[in-house]
């Protein structure tokens, strides 16, 4: 799964908006964008107070911008998502750090980054406690396929001398590619047992893949903690739109009641890409963590197929020097190559959703894999 997904999805779910009033918060926004542009900041801090927050991090935060005379401006925690950023954790709009990267954490902390997104170059780590409540979300779904390329236009018809060279068909719209199939997973939860932490109620989370070969492990709290899979199907890639057809030659001209070559026909619209079906999770959960079994998700709907292109217009007859527009023949020709317009691509399939969770119960340590 892409960081940006993971940026995506987090975003939609958790993102918490402002309360404080929009002139509040734009006087606030133009102070600190004041103090950036006129004085020169070397340094900033970010402050962080331990309370009870979702998505395995326990911060909300705030930060102060030092100038290079030591002059310093607080930074309020709903302003923090437009001053800083970081590839480590979502900066939610209450100032809230949510955690992206789980492979950060050791001994109960997260070394992330943050960067001051105004000055260039000007960042800091932070070790960040955590505390593993909340939601935690593994995103496994599997990637949209990619649209269709359009057909190219056909080249216009040409008079040469008294043979006439017929205009070209458009191209036809390249089909989109199917969704891919969100992931299949053994998922074995267990007691863990960290010497030392102060947080005694977690659960090791071991991820396997279809194969059973050991992927990933995380932890989450057995008392505060939502653990969501989220192993939807790919969306199918829409189909390319057909190229138009070439104009026709125009007709002698001359005072003639003729009118001019006919057009060639639009290209074939792309058929759209199938979507993906949703993933599956068979979980192997020891008998002690029954009771955290209501609290674990799962979303593995199917992806949405494509849609098919569109067809290429057919190209517009040539013309004679007299009836330029609205002869009879002419206005025929036009009914006749309207008629004769194809259709457009065909839709994608949608994928199919993925089972429900599949539950085994287990005794002691999780078994091992054959």
């Amino acid at each position: 799964m892409t960081l940006s997904k993971q940026i995506i999805i987090f975003t939609i779910l958790f993102a918490v908006v402002a309360l404080n009033p929009v002139i509040t918060y734009g006087q606030g926004t133009r102070k600190v964008e004041k103090f950036i542009l006129k004085k020169k900041v070397v340094d900033f801090y970010i402050i962080f107070s331990e309370d009870s927050v979702p998505e395995n991090l326990n911060i909300l935060c705030k930060g102060i911008l030092r100038s290079s005379k030591n002059k310093q401006i607080n930074i309020s925690s709903d302003l923090m998502a437009r001053f800083f950023r970081s590839e480590d954790v979502l900066i939610t709009k209450a100032g809230r750090l949510v955690l992206v990267n789980h492979h950060l954490i050791k001994n109960d902390t997260a070394a992330i980054s943050i960067q001051l997104t105004a000055v260039p170059g000007l960042s800091k780590s932070l070790k960040v406690p955590v505390n593993y409540k909340g939601n935690l979300l593994l995103n496994y779904s599997g990637k949209n396929g990619p649209d269709g390329k359009n057909g190219e236009n056909g080249e216009p018809g040409v008079l040469s001398g008294t043979r006439a060279i017929d205009p070209e068909k458009g191209n036809d719209g390249h089909p989109g590619t199917n969704g891919d199939t969100g992931e299949s997973f053994y998922i074995y939860l267990e007691p863990s047992r960290i010497p030392g932490s102060p947080h005694p109620d977690l659960i090791n989370l071991i991820i396997h893949d279809k194969t059973d070969m050991p992927l990933d492990t995380f932890r989450i709290d057995t008392s505060h903690s939502t653990l969501c899979f989220i192993l939807n199907g790919g969306d199918g890639g829409n189909g390319g739109s057909g190229g138009d057809g070439g104009h026709g030659a125009d007709g002698d001209q001359t005072l003639s009641f003729s009118h001019g070559h006919p057009g060639a026909l639009g290209g074939k619209g792309g058929n759209g890409g199938d979507g993906g079906n949703g993933g599956q999770v068979i979980l192997y959960m020891n008998e002690k963590l029954e009771s955290f079994h209501d609290r674990i998700q799962i979303f593995n709907h199917g992806g949405i197929g494509g849609h098919g292109g569109k067809m290429g217009k057919t190209g517009t007859r040539g013309i004679t020097s007299l009836y330029r527009e609205g002869s009879s023949d002419k206005k025929a020709g036009r009914k006749t190559q309207k008629d004769m317009s194809g259709i457009k691509g065909r839709d994608g399939k949608n994928g199919l959703d993925g089972p429900p969770i599949q539950t085994f119960v287990f005794k002691n340590k999780y078994p091992e894999s054959e």
